[in-house]
């Protein structure tokens, strides 16, 4: 079943270590609530839109309408973005900010 498989995949990600340290406060209990139910789900959905705008056309020119709003709210150290993980067949020539902070 799909959502066994996401809780058990929550669950190892909140005992994953990472340089941040244990994460204790992953959002997982609203996997498949309906986004009306709340305003954090209506949050997420319009930063998942804006992402899936963004990535939608790979070698393409890319949607920055709504993602370019994002890039300063996602967390940086040392000009790396943390937080956006993109992956993709193009890492070494993909010019997006995720990768971009990273080469």
């Amino acid at each position: 079943m799909v959502e066994d498989s996401m809780q058990n995949w929550t669950n190892q990600w909140r005992t994953a270590s990472s340089s941040l340290g244990r994460m204790r406060n992953l959002a997982d209990v609203p996997l498949f609530a309906d986004s009306r139910a709340t305003r954090a789900l209506q949050a997420a959905d319009l930063v998942a839109y804006a992402l899936f705008r963004y990535y939608s056309k790979p070698g393409g020119r890319p949607d920055e309408r709504y993602a370019r709003r994002l890039w300063p709210h996602f967390d940086a150290d040392r000009g790396r973005m943390h937080g956006l993980i993109h992956d993709s067949d193009y890492f070494g020539s993909c010019r997006c900010p995720a990768c971009a902070s990273r080469r």
